[in-house]
């Protein structure tokens, strides 16, 4: 699930191969769900103005689903081996003239695949 300002997987953990998200926005604002293997914290992420540099050392973007507006859910299938993963919505929006980055806002999760 997602929704302001957390991403709660359902389970936390899965089998290595391919692993289907079902990505429901639960939330009054759009979403999205990215996927990245990393063994950094997941609240410890490298960020450029708010957002995850999901091309930083350490990281590897597996995928994302994009564009989840309220209320609505879209799948995907990622194949996934063995290890720590971090689950993020990676949006920042301009409020007020101000950045809000979304996973600054917490909207992050550890996932591990066995």
């Amino acid at each position: 699930h997602l929704r302001e300002w957390a991403v709660e997987p359902e389970p936390s953990e899965a089998d290595a191969g391919p692993v289907y998200f079902l990505a429901e926005n639960a939330g009054t604002e759009p979403h999205e769900l990215v996927v990245i293997r990393t063994d950094l914290a997941p609240d410890e992420l490298p960020t450029v103005d708010g957002k995850v540099d999901e091309e930083a050392a350490g990281l590897q973007l597996i995928g994302e689903i994009e564009g989840l507006a309220a209320g609505s859910e879209a799948s995907g299938v990622f194949a996934l081996r063995a290890g720590a993963y971090v689950l993020v919505c990676n949006i920042v929006e301009v409020e007020e003239g101000e950045n809000e980055s979304h996973y600054e806002q917490g909207m992050y999760a550890s996932f591990t695949v066995v």
